[in-house]
């Protein structure tokens, strides 16, 4: 990986991540919530429906930014390109023992003392809502990767009609703020790592 592909790396991740916040934001304004069936202005949508194409959208964009930060990881510890695969899980395990280490200290860092809280939803064409399956346990970075290759399939390009008529349930993050942060601490220990083997000055 040459500087400009490192660049361009750091670019993306960081516009995706900032589109995830904006979403997710959106959704605060709109007063948009999983099983409510009140009308939203506007469209005049049921706000469930609302609610999971938007969380569907900041899923999507935060995956996206995550897998970019790992295949820049990647490509800098182990001087090659960037990987061209999608799973998170596995690009976490190519990463280095001690660089798996790290992550998951930031990761610990990021989140505080914040409880991790999932949203179990299924989408469904009625406005019952049955019960959903019970929250995932989120320990770590590799827990993190699991839940997200599971649930979000973003090496599927997954959309929220794709799964309407099937009712599939998946989680989704009720704050993404942790996420973020976490980002942002890894975007400055991969610019750490960046120095340290002359890739940028």
């Amino acid at each position: 990986m040459n500087g400009y592909q490192y660049r361009r790396l750091v670019a993306d991740a960081k516009a995706f991540a900032q589109a995830a916040w904006l979403i997710e934001r959106e959704i605060v304004q709109l007063n948009v919530k999983p099983a409510d069936q009140t009308r939203v202005g506007g469209t005049g949508w049921p706000s469930h429906e609302v609610w999971e194409s938007l969380k569907t959208a900041s899923h999507f964009n935060l995956g996206i930014a995550l897998e970019l930060r790992l295949k820049c990881l990647i490509a800098i510890k182990l001087n090659c390109d960037p990987p061209r695969h999608h799973q998170l899980f596995n690009l976490y395990e190519q990463l280095p023992n001690n660089i798996r280490i790290k992550l998951n200290s930031l990761f610990k860092q990021a989140q505080g003392e914040e409880k991790i809280t999932l949203e179990a939803f299924v989408s469904t064409a009625t406005p019952a809502t049955p019960e959903g399956p019970p929250s995932r346990e989120l320990n770590n970075l590799k827990d993190f990767c699991i839940y997200f290759d599971d649930d979000m399939k973003l090496s599927m390009k997954r959309y929220s009609w794709e799964v309407l008529s099937r009712e599939i349930w998946r989680h989704y993050l009720n704050n993404l703020d942790w996420v973020l942060r976490f980002l942002d601490l890894t975007e400055k220990f991969a610019e750490q790592l960046a120095q340290e083997t002359s890739l940028v000055k």
